[in-house]
């Protein structure tokens, strides 16, 4: 597991960070496929090369990868294709337990998704906007922190299931579940998805603590429900970035970096047993809420991070025709000058709740999630 993620982590934040590496990503990424293909399909033939196999396997899937889950971009519904692909991958894992044939019959399956995510992988489109979105940065540290409880399951969680397992499979329709609410009952949202799944990983941890079989089986029925809210996550975040390779690269890298930091600390740091597991999965996912609402306040009014407020007008909006009411405008001319909900409030005399329905409502007018998407969507569209 190490030998795989650490060099894949690296090579996909290299991908995300570095622009000369991702514009050569197309040659790299079929390059990168075809030496994966030969490593899956000889992988286990010399057994003293594993580990440094999987290193290489590591390194040179990552293009493929990058490519691969910055071509939902072209999809005509992003999130939904999303969606068809996270729930068929996690049922051909459990399909692929259950196949014949042994070592040599998984291997040439492997071999086989591989070429095909070779042949059909679409070619990436330059950005279509400038800039970057004001909340990536932050939600990539929170998916690192928070995927450091997905290792710790990984580690600790699988194994204690798999002894106990009575329907060996069930997970899997929780985390489609999960997924699914996150699309249509959710849509595509970032707070909420954030807290259905911290809070499914805080109830797996605690479940698991008891050591029961029957509670251990719903504790990793639970951890799959939150994987779910999170991978989707994960998605939304790296799909709002303007330029898809970049924004996968590092969104990507911080998921597989957090899942290595979580598997080895329980390897290597955490006793035996389940007493010391749902504390180090509290710890991760502490540290991941942190992350979030550190990062919010650092965007406060005064901390440099302020834009010159936009004249609004009539309609702050108008190439989009989009119907504002009177206090909507006032609000969509304060977020665009910078300030904080908590300073809109005091300017408009209304409260905090207020304005965030006002904000949000903007939000759906425009067809943005996030301050940040607003600010670029008015950024390309020069208004």
């Amino acid at each position: 597991m190490y030998a795989f993620l650490v060099p894949h982590a690296a090579a996909l934040l290299c991908l995300g960070r570095f622009g000369g590496v991702r514009r050569a990503l197309a040659g790299l990424s079929t390059t990168g496929g075809l030496a994966a293909t030969v490593l899956t399909l000889g992988y286990g033939m010399v057994p003293a090369a594993g580990a440094a196999g999987l290193c290489v396997l590591g390194l040179a899937s990552a293009p493929l990868s990058v490519r691969v889950a910055a071509g939902l971009g072209t999809a005509r519904s992003p999130m939904r294709a999303a969606l068809y692909g996270l729930v068929a991958a996690n049922v051909a894992f459990l399909l692929w337990q259950w196949v014949p044939g042994g070592s040599l019959v998984h291997r040439a399956l492997a071999t086989t998704m591989v070429l095909g995510a070779v042949a059909t992988a679409p070619a990436l489109h330059p950005p279509t906007r400038a800039g970057r979105p004001a909340a990536f940065n932050r939600y990539v540290a929170f998916l690192f922190a928070a995927n450091g409880l997905n290792g710790l399951a990984y580690a600790r969680l699988y194994p204690a299931y798999e002894a106990v397992a009575v329907l060996p499979g069930l997970e899997v329709a929780g985390y489609a579940a999960a997924a699914w609410a996150a699309y249509r009952l959710l849509a595509g949202r970032t707070k909420p998805m954030v807290v259905c799944s911290v809070m499914c990983g805080f109830a797996s941890a605690a479940l698991f603590r008891t050591g029961q079989p029957d509670l251990v089986q719903a504790s990793m029925v639970l951890m799959q429900i939150s994987s779910g809210f999170m991978d989707m996550l994960v998605l939304v975040v790296c799909l709002s970035h303007p330029d898809p390779a970049r924004g996968f690269g590092i969104g990507l890298g911080a998921v597989c970096a957090g899942l290595s930091v979580g598997s080895s600390g329980a390897a290597h740091l955490l006793p035996a047993g389940t007493e010391s597991v749902p504390l180090a999965g509290a710890f991760f996912l502490v540290v991941a809420g942190l992350v979030l609402y550190v990062g919010e306040q650092s965007q406060e009014p005064g901390d440099g991070n302020e834009r010159p407020p936009v004249d609004a007008g009539q309609n702050p909006l108008p190439r989009l025709e989009v119907p504002l009411s009177p206090r909507e405008r006032e609000v969509l001319t304060l977020l665009l000058g910078g300030a904080s909900t908590r300073v809109m409030a005091s300017r408009l005399g209304i409260s905090p709740s207020s304005v965030q329905t006002y904000t949000r409502r903007i939000y759906t007018k425009a067809g943005v999630e996030t301050r940040g998407d607003l600010l670029d969507l008015v950024a390309a569209l020069d208004l």
